[in-house]
């Protein structure tokens, strides 16, 4: 009686050991996506992923502190120029993206949680 219940104990640790190393594998790959998602919705100057992107006639992004300080906002026939293509872009043209914006908020949200998940599994 006393092996078997050994044996059951020693299958429960091992089974919540393979749990514990798929959970963070999981976590892992989810950490790698964001980390590739967070590359494409944050600001090409700042690299922060902020509600306040702009984009660019280009299609890449800047957030409005940055668009503040690298043009003359006020004038609507100034220039800001990509720092990673390097076309221009008349900031008259220049507008923000709602759906963009909700895109950010949404992906703000899933860092978060995914920041607590990260913390409650080192606790495991």
């Amino acid at each position: 009686m006393r092996e078997k219940r050994k044996q059951a104990e020693n299958l429960s640790r091992n089974l919540i050991a393979t749990e514990r190393q798929r959970i963070r594998k999981g976590l892992e790959n989810t950490i790698g996506m964001v980390v590739t998602i967070q590359g494409h919705l944050a600001c090409l100057s700042c690299e922060q992923v902020k509600m306040d992107l702009n984009m660019l006639q280009c299609g890449h992004n800047v957030c409005t502190d940055c668009m503040n300080e690298h043009s003359n906002t006020a004038h609507h026939r100034s220039l800001i120029r990509c720092e990673i293509c390097s076309q221009e872009s008349n900031v008259g043209h220049v507008g923000k993206s709602i759906p963009h914006s909700k895109i950010c908020d949404s992906f703000i949200d899933v860092k978060k949680e995914l920041a607590m998940l990260a913390l409650s599994d080192s606790a495991l």
